[in-house]
C-alpha cells in the first residue's frame, strides 16, 4: 500500500483546492493508495492561523498595494528563509508525523512545507520518500516555491517552467502537468451539453461570479441583461444579502436569467457558459481554463494573480476589464459579428487547457511510490554490512542484488492525447452495492476557514476490513455521531473535511445531517434565504456528495458514513417546532410532508427516524424544540429514538420515560467534538447499527473529551499521537486491558461479549461518573468504581 502525505494551507483557494484534487485523483487511479490532506498551520496554530487567514484575505481585496509591496519583499529577501524558528511546532509535528508514517512520498501545495523539511533534514539523513512541490501559481511565482530544495517541481505550464529554469532549478526537476483541477473537467459526473457555437445564432449565455467590487455588482448586472438574448447566471457564493439584491432585480428577466447561491456545480457550470466573468484567481482561472471558457478578468491582485492574468492575455483566452463599467462593453465586443471575438478566444483557451491535469500529477505520484519505502537498514550483501542508500531514498536490497542505482526521478508521462486513463478501481461502501469513484466538488473559500484535523495522522485500525466485505461481522463497541453538520449548511467543514476530521480521531460510524427547512412555513422560507440550509437547487448534489465520499471514509478510516438530513419545521413558537432526524437516507425527501407523513417516508427508506434536541436546551445557539415531546404520547410509538444528550446537554425527562435514546454532538465547528456520543455493541453494518438503535439494547452513551481513548498524557498541539488504544476497563473479573490499532475491543466471531465490556458498564457520565445506559439487561451487570471506563 503507497502512504503519501499531501500537505496544504488556507491562504488562498488555489493550495487546498489543489491538494483536495490531487487526493481524488490518487484515489482514482490507485484504491489501495492511502493518502491523506494535512495543514499543519492550522493543526498547530488554530486561532492564530484563523487571524493570519483572515489578515491575508483583508490585505488581497482591501489593500493589494500594500500586499504587492509584502509578496515582492518575500520574493527578494530570505525573510521567510531565516526565521524557520518561528514554526519550531510546527517543525516538530511534521518531524514527528514523518517518522510515524513513513511515507512513500510527500507533496507540498505550499512552500513552506520545503523549508521545514530542509531543517529536519539538514543534519545529512537520507529522506526515505519522493518530494514533490506542485506549484500553484502562472507564471509570476514567487521565489518562495523554489528556493528550499525538492525532488520535483510540477508547473502548470511551459512559461512557468521557463521561470523556474531561470532561477536556476535543474531541468531534469521540473515537470510540467498542469494545475490539478477537479475530476469533473476530464470526467463529468453528468452528461454535459454540447456549447453551441455563437455563428450558429445560439443565445450567448455568460457566467458573472460576483467575487470583486460587490458593491457594484447591481450595475453590473443591468449592464449584461441590457445585451439582447443574453443569458446571464450569476454566482454569489455564501453572500445571502447580495444573493436577494439581485434576485429582487433580476425578477422581471426571469426567463433569461439565475442567480446561485454556493454551488458545487462549477465545472458543469464552466463547461456550459461561454464565458466568464470573475476574478484572477489561481484555481478559478486554471478552472476556466480547463472548462475551456474565455474570461472577462474583472480582477487581479497584485503578486500571485498577475501571472493568472498574464496566461490570459498571453494565450488571447480573455480580456481584463479594468473597471466594472467596462465589463458589458467587453462582452458586447466578444459577441459582436456573431461571436467572432469569442471563437478566437475559445480555440486559444481550449490549447490551453488541461482538464485531465489531476489525473497526470497522480500518475506521477504514483510512479514515484514504487520505491519501496524501508528505514535505513543494514543488509548483508557477499558477506559483509552494508547501508544502501540512493538518490535521496533509502532501498532494501536482497541478498546478492546487484547494486545498481535506481531510476532517477522525472518519468515523463505521454502526452495528454495519448494519455489513456485506467478505469476506476472497484468501488465498494458499506450499505451500498455500486458506488461512484471517489470525487470532490468545488470547495469554497468559506469551507476551508477550518482545517480538518488537529492531530493528523494515518491511523492503522480496521485495516482487515479494506479489501473484503464493507461490513464487520463481529460484533465491537461502535462509536458514533448521527447529527453532523457541512458547509452545505451551515457548518463549517466540507464534506470531505468532516470525514478526515472524524476518521482520524477513530470514529466507526458518521452520519451528515445538514438542515433542510419545511418551505410551506413562513419561518422555513425565511431561513432558506440566508443560506443556513440547503437550498431546494443543491439537495441532489448533496446527496452526490456525500456517497462520493464513502468508499474513501470506509477505505481509509474503516468508518461507515450515512447520508441523513435535519427537517426544520419550525414555527413561531417553541412548542409549535420541531427538528427531526432521517439517519441513513437513500434518497431526497420532500421537507414539506407533514410530519407522520414525513416519519413513515423516512421509514420507508430504511432509514432511522430521530427526535432531535427534543427538550429545553441549555445553549443559546438555537431555538427550543418542544413539538415531539409535548406530543410523545402521538409520536412515541412511530419515532425510532431520541436524542437524550446533545452537545452539552442531557435531557433527564427524556431519560425517565426510557425512551429510545441515542446521543449527538450536533457539530457545526471543530470544537463540538468535544460533547456526547453514542456507544452501541454491534456489527459494523450499517443495518445492524441501525437495528441496534431501534432495539436500543446494547446502547450507551458517552462524554467525548479528547480524540485517543484511555490517554493517561496530554496532548500538545505539536506533538502528533500514535494509533489509537483502546480504553481501560477495570472490574472484579479482569485486570486492565489494552488493545492496539483498534478503537475498541473486539471480540471474535459470535463470541458473547465478557460482562465488562457491555455498553451498560462502559456508559458515562458528565461530572458525577454516573451510568447511563439502556434499561434492557442493564440491571444485572458490574459496576464501575472510580473513574468512567472511557476516558475521553
Amino acid at each position: 500500500m503507497k502512504k503519501i502525505l499531501i500537505f496544504t494551507a488556507g491562504f488562498g483557494e488555489g493550495h487546498n483546492t489543489a491538494a483536495r484534487n490531487i487526493r481524488a485523483a490518487l484515489e482514482y487511479l490507485d484504491g489501495e493508495a492511502q493518502v491523506e490532506v494535512i495543514d499543519l498551520f492550522e493543526s498547530c496554530y488554530g486561532r492564530f492561523n484563523d487571524f493570519l487567514r483572515s489578515a491575508y484575505q483583508t490585505a488581497i481585496t482591501r489593500t493589494p498595494n500594500i500586499w504587492k509591496g509584502i509578496y515582492k519583499l518575500i520574493d527578494r529577501t530570505e525573510m521567510v528563509d531565516g526565521n524557520m524558528l518561528a514554526l519550531k511546532r510546527m517543525r516538530k509535528s511534521l518531524a514527528n508525523l514523518l517518522l510515524k508514517v513513513q511515507p512513500d512520498v510527500v507533496v507540498s501545495t505550499y512552500p513552506i512545507y520545503n523549508y521545514l523539511i530542509e531543517e529536519i533534514y539538514k543534519d545529512g539523513r537520507d529522506k526515505n520518500f519522493a518530494q514533490i512541490t506542485v506549484v500553484t501559481d502562472s507564471i509570476s511565482i514567487n521565489s518562495l516555491w523554489f528556493r528550499a530544495p525538492s525532488d520535483t517541481f510540477i508547473v502548470p505550464n511551459d512559461e512557468s517552467a521557463g521561470v523556474l529554469r531561470k532561477a536556476g532549478v535543474e531541468a531534469d526537476r521540473i515537470q510540467v502537468l498542469g494545475f490539478p483541477v477537479q475530476l469533473d473537467f476530464a470526467l463529468p459526473p453528468e452528461p454535459v451539453p454540447p456549447l453551441e457555437d455563437l455563428h450558429t445564432g445560439a443565445a450567448p449565455r455568460v457566467l458573472y461570479l460576483v467575487n470583486a467590487d460587490k458593491k457594484k455588482a447591481d450595475n453590473v448586472v443591468e449592464d449584461l441583461l441590457a445585451i439582447p438574448g443574453l443569458h446571464l447566471t450569476i454566482g454569489t457564493g455564501r453572500d445571502v444579502r447580495l444573493q436577494t439584491t439581485l434576485e429582487e432585480l433580476t425578477a422581471r428577466h426571469r426567463n433569461r436569467c439565475e442567480v446561485l447561491g454556493w454551488t458545487s456545480r462549477m465545472p458543469h457550470l464552466l463547461m456550459t457558459h461561454h464565458m466568464v466573468i470573475t476574478k484572477a484567481g489561481g484555481a478559478t482561472t486554471q478552472e476556466a481554463i480547463a472548462g475551456r471558457c474565455p474570461m472577462i478578468i474583472s480582477q487581479v491582485v497584485p503578486g500571485q494573480e498577475e501571472g493568472n492574468y498574464e496566461l490570459i492575455r498571453r494565450g488571447n483566452a480573455g480580456a481584463l476589464a479594468e473597471r466594472a463599467r467596462d465589463i458589458a462593453p467587453w462582452v458586447e465586443r466578444a459577441l459582436d459579428r456573431d461571436g467572432r471575438l469569442w471563437g478566437l478566444w475559445r480555440r486559444n483557451i481550449t490549447a490551453l487547457g488541461n482538464p485531465e491535469s489531476a489525473l497526470r500529477i497522480a500518475r506521477y505520484t504514483l510512479d514515484q511510490a514504487r520505491i519501496v519505502n524501508v528505514p535505513v537498514l543494514p543488509v548483508e550483501i557477499f558477506g559483509s554490512m552494508h547501508y544502501r542508500q540512493g538518490l535521496g531514498y533509502t532501498h532494501k536490497f536482497e541478498e546478492g542484488e546487484a547494486a545498481a542505482a535506481p531510476a532517477q526521478n522525472g518519468h515523463a508521462l505521454p502526452k495528454p492525447e495519448t494519455w489513456d486513463v485506467p478505469a476506476p478501481a472497484p468501488a465498494f461502501a458499506p450499505g451500498t452495492n455500486d458506488v461512484p469513484p471517489p470525487e470532490t466538488s468545488l470547495v469554497p473559500a468559506s469551507s476551508l476557514d477550518t482545517a480538518p484535523a488537529r492531530l493528523p495522522h494515518l491511523p492503522s485500525v480496521h485495516a482487515s476490513n479494506l479489501h473484503g466485505s464493507p461490513s464487520d461481522s463481529r460484533k465491537s463497541l461502535l462509536l458514533c455521531d448521527f447529527h453532523t453538520h457541512t458547509t452545505f449548511s451551515d457548518g463549517k467543514l466540507s464534506v470531505p473535511e468532516i470525514v478526515d476530521f472524524y476518521g482520524q480521531r477513530g470514529f466507526d460510524c458518521l452520519c451528515i445531517t445538514d438542515h433542510i427547512c419545511d418551505p410551506s412555513r413562513l419561518i422555513g422560507r425565511m431561513v432558506t434565504l440566508t443560506g443556513l440550509v440547503i437550498p431546494p437547487t443543491e439537495v441532489h448534489h448533496y446527496f452526490a456528495a456525500i456517497e462520493a465520499e464513502k468508499r474513501r471514509a470506509w477505505k481509509h478510516y474503516g468508518m461507515i458514513l450515512m447520508t441523513g438530513l435535519e427537517f426544520n419545521k419550525d414555527g413561531l413558537t417553541k412548542h409549535s417546532s420541531t427538528h427531526l432526524l432521517g439517519v441513513d437516507l437513500r434518497k431526497p425527501i420532500n421537507p414539506a410532508l407533514d410530519l407522520k407523513a414525513l416519519i413513515h417516508a423516512i421509514q420507508s427508506q430504511g432509514a432511522l427516524a430521530i427526535a432531535s434536541h427534543p427538550h429545553e436546551t441549555s445553549g443559546t445557539w438555537g431555538k427550543d424544540t418542544l413539538f415531539l415531546w409535548e406530543n410523545q404520547e402521538e409520536y412515541a410509538p412511530i419515532l425510532d429514538a431520541w436524542e437524550i444528550a446533545n452537545r452539552d446537554d442531557i435531557y433527564n425527562p427524556v431519560g425517565l420515560k426510557r425512551l429510545p435514546f441515542i446521543g449527538n454532538s450536533d457539530f457545526h465547528k471543530p470544537k463540538h467534538i468535544h460533547s456526547w456520543k453514542t456507544l452501541l455493541y454491534c456489527e459494523k453494518d450499517p443495518e445492524a447499527i441501525k437495528d441496534c438503535v431501534r432495539r436500543n439494547k446494547d446502547v450507551s452513551l458517552t462524554l467525548y473529551r479528547d480524540h485517543r481513548f484511555g490517554a493517561e498524557e496530554d496532548i500538545h498541539a505539536e506533538e502528533i499521537d500514535e494509533p489509537f488504544r483502546a480504553s481501560e476497563v477495570t472490574t472484579d473479573a479482569r485486570a486492565p486491558r489494552h488493545m492496539e490499532g483498534a478503537a475498541f475491543p473486539q471480540t471474535t466471531g459470535t463470541e458473547a461479549p465478557p460482562k465488562e465490556f457491555s455498553p451498560a458498564a462502559a456508559a458515562t457520565a458528565a461530572h458525577n461518573n454516573s451510568a447511563v445506559a439502556s434499561d434492557s439487561g442493564a440491571h444485572d451487570q458490574p459496576t464501575l468504581r472510580g473513574e468512567p471506563a472511557f476516558r475521553m
